[in-house]
This record gives C-alpha cells, sequence and structure tokens, in this order.
C-alpha cells in the first residue's frame, strides 16, 4: 500500500463523498419521500448508528480474517522461496 499525503487522503475521501452522497440522498428521497427537514426523527438516527455498528463490527472481522490469510500465505511464500533456495 502507498503512503498518501494528508492532502491526497481529504482530496480522494471528497471525492468519493461527492460521487455517492447525491445518488443516495436521491435514492432515499424516492424510498421514504418527504422533506427531510421535517420527515427526520431521533428514531431515525438510532437506527442509522445501529446500522453503523453492525457494519463496523462485520468490516474488523473481515479485515481480521483478511489479515490472518494474508500472515499464512507470507509464511508460506517464505517456505516455497527457502525450498527453491535449497535451504530447507
Amino acid at each position: 500500500m502507498n503512503a498518501r499525503t494528508p492532502s491526497e487522503i481529504r482530496d480522494a475521501a471528497i471525492e468519493r463523498y461527492n460521487s455517492v452522497a447525491a445518488p443516495k440522498f436521491d435514492a432515499g428521497q424516492k424510498e421514504h419521500g418527504g422533506n427531510l427537514d421535517f420527515r427526520v426523527q431521533w428514531e431515525d438516527l438510532e437506527y442509522e448508528v445501529i446500522d453503523l455498528w453492525y457494519y463496523i463490527q462485520s468490516m474488523k472481522r473481515k479485515c481480521s480474517l483478511l489479515a490472518e490469510e494474508n500472515e499464512a500465505l507470507r509464511r508460506e511464500c517464505g517456505k516455497l522461496r527457502a525450498s527453491l533456495k535449497g535451504e530447507d
């Protein structure tokens, strides 16, 4: 993974937001209707936070499993390199 500058991190995040925010909002308006300024309730925010919690937990698990798999593959590559060099 290449290191990014703070400006690159910011610009990539803003670019991603700009590409998904309007379509997501429009889809939500179609699904739920009404003016969000008047329709929004505290319960809506609670439900969004709950959804976010589950997304975070699943992403943590996914990253952990991928890190374990990556480590196992690195060990295997090390063994293969050693055998190719005749070091086993």
